[in-house]
């Protein structure tokens, strides 16, 4: 039989994780041109007004052509860069990334990075990790529904057990 404290701890506990993991969201890689970096400048998302109890948030979008010629949208504030060296070596670069693109280097530079020159020869791949919201949705969709499963679960056998 479970005590009242023991099922306050795990309602507790799993209050918190749902908090963490949804306060945490979704972020998906995208694979970019190394020399469309630079057009991440200045992204932002920041609110702009309060209507009733909702917040309009200005969100930019910076459209950045993949390797094979497609274009990908970036809603926002990339969490971060990453450059993958031919040698197999990530360079991880922490939002806010500004980015110039010279002749024939990247140059990036964050909050965890000093200015760094990388040869675009040397760049076997680039990625952006950027928000996004469809996965977020379906994470927040699927910890809601696992949520109530396992509160219908324990509170049958709470009451089960008090029988």
């Amino acid at each position: 039989m479970m005590t009242h404290s023991l099922l306050n701890t795990r309602k507790t506990l799993a209050v918190l994780l749902s908090a963490l993991v949804l306060n945490t969201g979704c972020y998906s890689a995208q694979q970019v041109k190394p020399a469309e970096i630079p057009k991440l400048n200045g992204s932002f998302a920041q609110p702009v007004a309060q209507v009733g109890n909702t917040t309009v948030i200005a969100v930019s979008v910076a459209r950045l052509e993949r390797p094979d010629g497609t274009l990908t949208e970036i809603k926002g504030q990339p969490k971060s860069v990453i450059v993958t060296l031919h040698s197999g070596e990530e360079i991880e670069f922490d939002s806010p990334v500004l980015a110039d693109a010279e002749e024939e280097a990247l140059v990036l530079r964050s909050e965890n990075r000093a200015k760094t020159r990388i040869l675009f020869g040397d760049i076997a791949k680039a990625e952006v990790n950027a928000y996004d919201p469809g996965k977020s949705m379906a994470l927040m969709l699927g910890l809601g529904g696992g949520t109530i499963l396992v509160g219908t679960a324990i509170l049958l056998g709470f009451i089960a057990g008090k029988r």
